[in-house]
């Protein structure tokens, strides 16, 4: 019991969930997996920062980064891969690592294919007999998974912004 730190549990947590964040943020920008990326974080308190900073050399092994850095922000114009962790903001700049004419024309397909299962959940969920026959569990599940395909949307619209074209941004 002497032996346990609830805080040292949490930040364990924290990092775990920042370099899955990372590893995700990889595969979603089609990064080489054998590529060293520059790793950006942004954290909403000094105490996640310092956390960020002690632990950026055991980061930067995990995602395979040549550097993690701590930064107060990022500058408006940065072409990154972005995610959000629990009041860390983690960033992996594009500019060197992407074919964006190439990238843009996968975003596109990726939206437009979200855009038909959207619009099939949507039609499923409009349907007074689904509703009323299928189990509420069900129901739930088709919700829960039309809310992800949204927010998936949202993401894709918002690297395509950042690429300088395509796709409807709502």
């Amino acid at each position: 019991e002497a032996r346990l730190d609830a805080r040292a549990e949490r930040d364990m947590e924290l990092l775990q969930e920042l370099v899955a964040k990372i590893r995700n943020l990889r595969v979603e920008a089609g990064i080489d997996p054998s590529r060293r990326i520059d790793v950006q974080i942004h954290a909403e308190s000094p105490r996640n920062a310092r956390l960020v900073a002690d632990e950026a050399a055991l980061v930067a092994t995990l995602v395979r980064a040549g550097t993690v850095m701590v930064v107060d922000g990022f500058p408006p114009d940065l072409v990154a891969a972005r995610g959000v962790v629990r009041g860390l903001e983690a960033a992996i700049p594009l500019a060197d690592l992407l074919d964006f004419d190439a990238e843009r024309a996968r975003l596109l397909r990726d939206l437009e294919k979200i855009e038909r299962d959207v619009d099939a959940r949507n039609r499923k969920l409009a349907n007074e007999s689904f509703l009323e026959r299928a189990p509420v569990e069900v129901v739930e599940k088709e919700r829960t998974i039309q809310q992800e395909l949204l927010d998936k949307k949202r993401r894709i619209e918002a690297t395509l912004k950042t690429l300088g074209g395509g796709g409807a941004v709502a």
